[in-house]
């Protein structure tokens, strides 16, 4: 960052995005689908739910452009759901905002939240991605949980 931009977004298809800022890295999942259709011009509706988010939000990039995230990511879900521009014209902004309340988006509603996440991939230990996804965690505690120990490291949540 200090040679250049301050903000990196890159955008990874149906990995979601990553987003690199002064103040560390965030990752966006992409939201999960039943059945996309056509994910032409996914990337274009991902950076105008994004830019249209920042746009509406108040205060400054920083403190908005996490959340802003998670709406490009919304946006091209509604983008894959059909051809052209057909699903898209039609998500509304209730639409977009109820996608949201049912993906991330309640996590990240203030810097102070705090809650519990659960991955089910291995992925997320063997692929570099999946290094990218943990560091970005603030203060990221975690359990690798195997046959061998679950029992022991569920037992706090019973």
């Amino acid at each position: 960052h200090r040679l250049g931009p301050a903000y990196v977004i890159v955008k990874k298809g149906e990995h979601g995005a990553v987003l690199s800022a002064p103040h560390g890295q965030f990752i966006a999942p992409a939201f999960p689908l039943e059945k996309v259709v056509d994910p032409t011009g996914a990337g274009d509706s991902f950076v105008g739910g994004l830019i249209g988010y920042l746009a509406s939000a108040r205060g400054g990039v920083d403190k908005n452009l996490r959340k802003a995230t998670i709406y490009g990511s919304v946006v091209a879900s509604f983008c894959c759901e059909g051809f052209g521009l057909d699903r898209t014209t039609k998500a509304t902004r209730a639409a977009i905002e109820e996608r949201t309340r049912q993906g991330v988006g309640r996590l990240i509603r203030a810097a102070s939240d705090r809650g519990v996440i659960t991955i089910l991939d291995a992925r997320v230990l063997a692929k570099s991605y999946g290094r990218l996804f943990i560091d970005s965690l603030p203060n990221p505690d975690f359990t690798v949980i195997t046959r061998e120990n679950r029992e022991r490291a569920f037992r706090p949540f019973a």
